[in-house]
């Protein structure tokens, strides 16, 4: 793989970082220039041709009498070497549009994509477009890549890389599907980060750090001046870096523009493949660049490299060398919370958690007196509470009381909650927390699933019950139920409906089963098992296949770069050995996690999480249940009769992230919490959209914030629309049209996407929000409220039938 892609190789989720075309290029205008009062003082204008100064030739050779351009050279070096020092600190924002082929799937490897691509012609190409914006401070920069466009269903992340200047190069992927964030944290030197540069970027980079005498060695010895001819209306150099005859490089330098390069070309055997034209514009920086056009070429069927591979148009908006962005640490990434981590010096990924939850001793005391000022300064956004409340609507409740699941004076794990029509809490608990094996794999499913990589026996029960308490949090009443219920809403006054383990049941408040069978889209349940477990073993085949296919292309790689005697290989070529020699270990790893030994634990958790319910809901005429697609890593919506027959398919292809899917109807409408699209999706009972809303936004008010959100919603009486955040544990309240109507609140849950179910007791003005790793619901009250009320931490239970 390319260093130059700078895509870290996570599993085998390889995400192509560039493509091609044979599309005209849409001109796009630059924003105007501006200009701050910074300290930093911009270098005067050169205009005319730097004269080169007496130690110009310290690192190249010295000039012969006979050499008609020894002048031109000299000046040239100088130029672009004072290049660097001039700009050592250095903001640029450019627009980017890229035609390139479409990449549908993220978990291809190069290989893979390579050899899909290669028959493909430009017209098959697709367009998109971003927003580079790049900070250099000496040899510290970071790098945002922010999506405007792509074409449906293409994968193509919003990406982030930061480098401190000494070691650490951080990388981080924002996959736009339900797959979490993916991060890489590398050791490298200042002179190994050179080659960490997007193929866009290259004219860019030539400019302020002199990319290709990182690149080659004895670069500034193999420049020479060739000729003089006219480009564009102006008098300019051919310089020559190698023989272009061979793999050499050719630049053509424009004098008046203080040498910048107005033309370059790449040449691999005797032909171009790679070439970029730059414009420039003179400013208080010097000449920068204003917009160029980067095209590479590939073999094609009228010979090696005739037909383009990628071709990307890149216009210059900002260029400043007296940036002031406020950023507490620009040159550092924070990963966020459930990002998937590979750290230098391991193969394994680690998943980011959150800060550790909140103790007992940080949930206010409601007899304390409060601060209304405060509380009113507490923004809910992306936050965590107590925050600056600069932007944003204030908080209207806050976190009061808080309900952990015990049973028999011991704790037991939760796995959901609701509201019954009396607004008692009724709280599902029990049934055996399913951990059959211990891999890294396993570990960060479990992970996600809120559930911990070790089973504490004081938590886990296999009875499976529902543990009900009264508004004023006092224990009323234990209901056994026959399986682990990771879905639970009341049916009508005297039952409930429960869901998971493939099954569904109507159980009475005294325990009685009223009616029960399998999940909706399962006929059989052996046959359904039968199913899932050949799919699953399909799927693995394929896996095997695939990574058995990658290895073989890597360790060729790996053999040819390694002809090449060590002591005449480029940095460049040592890199890519390195690199090559990582992938092919952990590729190895992947290739024995595929053997029939350590297939069947995996099988079997597959399967548990294919079982699952992740929501039910009940009206007047229908029951609706969410379940995971059979095929892939969807989930669907199905719908029965109140007698949990007639199923029926009503929605399919929705997006979620571990194992959560939550819905609620009303009236006539069916809720969505989309939360691998950061949306809410309404639909009418057949399953016919009617409208969303949402976006996917860290800073903003109305966005969701971490890796996948909503998780959960409810609605409210009028119609407004309530959702649930994980990772970021924020309550927010909408209209039906999707208007941010309030902030509810915020709850310091544990970190990790998971059910954060919730519930609102309209009567009583109560929110309420489960913070699954802790077994704990908390209780919301209106900020402000004078009502003494106790913290229940751990109310008092009794033992039940």
């Amino acid at each position: 793989m390319s260093l130059r892609s700078l895509v870290p190789l996570c599993g085998l989720s390889l995400l192509l970082f560039f493509a091609g075309c044979d599309e005209p290029i849409r001109e796009v205008e630059p924003a105007a220039e501006e200009t701050s009062q910074s300290a930093v003082k911009a270098k005067p204008i050169v205009s005319k041709p730097v004269p080169a100064p007496a130690d110009a030739t310290s690192d190249s050779e010295a000039s012969t009498p006979t050499d008609p351009f020894a002048t031109e050279r000299e000046a040239l070096i100088a130029a672009w070497k004072e290049n660097t020092a001039r700009y050592q600190r250095l903001k640029v924002v450019m627009q980017v549009e890229y035609i390139a082929p479409p990449v549908y799937e993220g978990d291809k490897s190069e290989a893979e994509l390579n050899e899909e691509h290669a028959d493909l012609q430009p017209y098959d190409y697709t367009i998109k477009e971003w927003q580079q914006s790049l900070w250099v401070n000496g040899d510290q920069f970071r790098l945002e890549r922010e999506i405007t466009q792509i074409p449906q269903q293409e994968v193509w992340p919003a990406t982030q890389w930061t480098y401190d200047g000494q070691r650490e190069l951080h990388t981080l992927l924002l996959p736009a599907d339900e797959s979490a964030p993916q991060g890489e944290v590398s050791a490298r030197s200042p002179e190994e980060v050179d080659g960490y540069w997007p193929i866009e970027l290259e004219p860019l980079y030539k400019l302020i750090r002199n990319a290709d005498a990182a690149d080659q060695r004895d670069f500034w010895e193999k420049l020479k001046v060739v000729r003089k001819e006219e480009y564009q209306g102006e008098q300019c150099l051919v310089v020559t870096a190698g023989d272009p005859a061979a793999d050499g490089l050719e630049y053509t330098i424009a004098p008046e523009k203080e040498y910048r390069i107005v033309k370059f070309t790449r040449h691999q055997d005797g032909t171009p493949q790679l070439t970029a034209e730059v414009t420039y514009h003179e400013s208080e920086h010097g000449w920068v660049p204003k917009k160029w056009m980067l095209t590479e070429m590939k073999d094609g069927e009228d010979g090696p490299l005739s037909v383009k591979k990628r071709q990307a148009s890149v216009t210059v908006s900002e260029f400043t060398c007296d940036f002031t962005d406020d950023r507490s640490n620009l040159y550092a990434l924070t990963f966020p919370t459930g990002a998937e981590v590979t750290m230098f010096g391991s193969l394994n990924k680690i998943v980011v958690a959150a800060e550790e939850a909140a103790s007992e001793e940080s949930v206010p005391d409601p007899t304390d007196p409060v601060d209304i000022d405060s509380l009113l300064g507490d923004v809910v956004g992306n936050g965590s509470p107590g925050g600056s409340g600069g932007e944003g609507l204030p908080a209207t409740h806050q976190p009061v009381d808080k309900l952990k699941a015990e049973y028999n004076d011991k704790p037991i794990n939760l796995n959901t909650f609701c509201l019954d029509k009396s607004g008692n809490i009724l709280m599902s608990c029990g049934g055996e927390i399913h951990q059959l094996v211990l891999s890294e794999e396993e570990k960060k499913d479990l992970q996600k699933e809120g559930e911990s990589a070790t089973i504490d026996s004081s938590v886990e029960s296999k009875n499976s019950l529902i543990l009900v308490y009264s508004p004023e949090l006092e224990f009323k009443q234990a209901i056994s139920i026959p399986f682990k219920a990771t879905a639970v809403t009341p049916f009508d006054e005297s039952s409930l409906l429960i869901g998971g383990e493939g099954r569904l049941a109507r159980v009475s408040y005294e325990g009685e089963i009223i009616q029960s069978g399998s999940s909706p889209q399962i006929e059989d349940i052996d046959t359904y098992r039968e199913n899932l477990m050949a799919q699953a073993k399909k799927e693995r085949a394929e896996m095997g296949k695939m990574i058995a296919e990658a290895l073989e292309s890597f360790e060729s790689q790996l053999e040819a770069q390694k002809e090449v005697k060590e002591e005449d290989r480029t940095r460049g070529q040592q890199r890519r050995i390195t690199a090559l020699e990582r992938q092919v270990e952990m590729l190895k790893q992947q290739m024995e996690l595929t053997q029939e030994s350590k297939v069947d634990p995996q099988l079997e958790m597959m399967l548990q999480m294919k079982l699952r319910v992740p929501a039910l809901s009940v009206t007047g005429q229908d029951v609706f249940v969410t379940v995971p697609s059979l095929e892939g890593y969807g989930f669907e919506v199905w719908r029965t009769d109140l007698e949990l027959k007639n199923p029926t398919m009503i929605v399919g292809d929705l997006r979620g992230c571990c194992g959560q899917m939550d819905v609620y109807a009303r009236d006539d409408k069916l809720y969505v919490a989309e939360n691998g699209r950061f949306r809410v999706a309404a639909f009418d009972r057949d399953g016919e959209k009617l409208t969303s809303f949402g976006k996917s936004d860290r800073s903003s008010k109305e966005g969701f914030g971490s890796c996948c959100n909503p998780m959960n919603v409810r609605c409210c009486s009028n119609g407004d629309i309530l959702t649930a955040e994980s990772s970021v544990g924020n309550i927010k309240r909408f209209s039906p049209a999707g208007e941010l109507l309030a902030n509810i609140g915020h709850v310091s849950v544990s970190g990790g996407c998971k059910n954060v179910a919730i519930e609102y007791d309209e009567d009583r003005d109560r929110y309420y929000m489960m913070d699954l790793p802790n077994h704990t619901v908390y209780v919301l009250h209106p900020v402000g409220s004078s009502q003494a009320l106790s913290l229940n931490s751990s109310p008092e239970k009794e033992t039940t039938n």
